[in-house]
């Protein structure tokens, strides 16, 4: 090998270290694809319809909204405009959607929506599979995606979500609930008893309700754990429990193919 040659080896070389952790960072940081603002009103709604990737709704006493989408990954914006990638406000209803593909060939690229409105909006999220984030909320809410973990801090209305796969914690319901989860960890904390659903094909069970709580019980999973503190009168196995805490009243119905239950007061 002549010495030239060698030479020209060992530049490429050190010219490749410098360059690749450069290049890998590209690939790893998010960048703003996607930023607008809207004017909005309290009592609206919004829809997310997207194929795939995260949504994270956050929630401000404003009238504005805004919707911010990022992405990561190989040729992003490239996938991107792939997605064909739309938000708008038509009376007071603010959409969000894709209509196409992210991803073709080899390139890989990930999205986070993050979109922001009043606290008093009703809130509906269909995503093919992503994590799902909403902030405090007044209205009512409506989560489906066909994998991934929803995770929401107060809701003050209607709940309802579907997960083929993942954790849903709920950090406080005031309003009528239903979960359901073909495998995944349920946890929701009841402001106030109200009716409550809850289904999971595999995976643990945790409602907690306010001390002094009228309501009935319908268990169904692996274990059953209903803490003393609620008075809970009726039948009980170790798998089951069927009965009434204080007089009775809004029925919370939970059903695990093999997790526990608990239920316990706050």
């Amino acid at each position: 090998m002549s010495r030239v040659f060698l030479l020209a080896v060992l530049l490429l070389a050190a010219v490749s270290a410098l360059i690749s952790p450069a290049a890998a960072q590209r690939g790893t940081e998010r960048e703003v694809v996607f930023q607008q603002s809207f004017t909005v009103a309290d009592g609206g709604s919004l829809v997310v319809d997207i194929g795939a990737g995260s949504v994270r709704v956050e929630t401000t006493a404003s009238g504005r909204a805004e919707v911010v989408v990022e992405g990561r990954g190989e040729g992003v914006r490239a996938a991107f405009e792939r997605l064909r990638f739309e938000a708008g406000v038509r009376g007071n209803r603010l959409t969000a959607r894709t209509r196409g593909r992210g991803q073709m060939g080899r390139t890989q690229a990930d999205f986070v929506y993050t979109i922001r409105i009043p606290r008093r909006f009703t809130v509906g999220v269909d995503t093919g599979s992503g994590n799902v984030t909403v902030g405090p909320l007044d209205g009512a809410l409506t989560v489906d995606t066909g994998s991934g973990n929803v995770e929401t801090a107060r809701v003050g209305g209607r709940l309802s979500v579907d997960t083929g796969s993942g954790n849903v914690t709920v950090a406080e319901l005031a309003g009528t609930g239903s979960v359901d989860t073909g495998s995944g960890n349920v946890t929701v904390a009841l402001a106030r008893v109200a009716p409550l659903v809850v289904g999971t094909g595999s995976g643990s069970v945790r409602v907690s309700v306010p001390r002094g709580s009228d309501a009935t019980l319908a268990l169904d999973g692996g274990t059953v754990r209903i803490d003393d503190a609620l008075g809970f009168e009726g039948r009980r196995t170790a798998r089951a429990a069927s009965g009434r805490i204080g007089r009775g009243g809004d029925r919370i119905a939970v059903d695990t193919g093999s997790g526990g239950i608990t239920v316990s007061a706050r």
